[in-house]
């Protein structure tokens, strides 16, 4: 199975997922340890290199992810499922098991804070797709 196009092209994005409204909040750029590794494995499913850094965002109660692909990074095994922020943008959700289930970290080809021009403290509305349209083998 070959990870859908639609990750990479940004047209004929499913419809259905977990709509969330969610808190954009600063980090504090631990993520760039992982940024290597992630961007040898996201960015073949996302079109290109990613941003060096990821959007931080928290929900208001803890979120499950539906069926994350796992993959292990440095030791960790992580979970990843799409993202799509503001009806378009497209990013990847990453997520440690020991992670609080409230943070979503996302990772993507843009900075995403500021093509969808949220500042510390914004809502924003997002929604959450089933990592089983991730193919790490691919």
């Amino acid at each position: 199975m070959v990870s859908s196009p639609w990750l990479r092209t940004g047209t004929s994005i499913p419809e259905g997922g977990l709509v969330l409204s969610v808190v954009y909040r600063r980090g504090s750029g631990t993520s760039r340890a992982y940024l290597p590794h992630f961007n040898q494995l996201l960015a073949p499913l996302l079109g290109g290199p990613l941003y060096e850094g990821s959007l931080n965002l928290w929900a208001d109660s803890p979120v499950g992810l539906s069926a994350p692909a796992k993959a292990e990074v440095e030791g960790i095994q992580w979970g990843f499922v799409p993202i799509i922020l503001a009806g378009s943008e497209i990013g990847l959700v990453a997520r440690r098991p020991e992670q609080d289930t409230r943070f979503l970290e996302v990772f993507a080809r843009y900075k995403l804070a500021d093509r969808l021009g949220v500042t510390e403290g914004d809502r924003l509305a997002v929604r959450l797709l089933s990592g089983d349209c991730i193919n790490f083998a691919a």
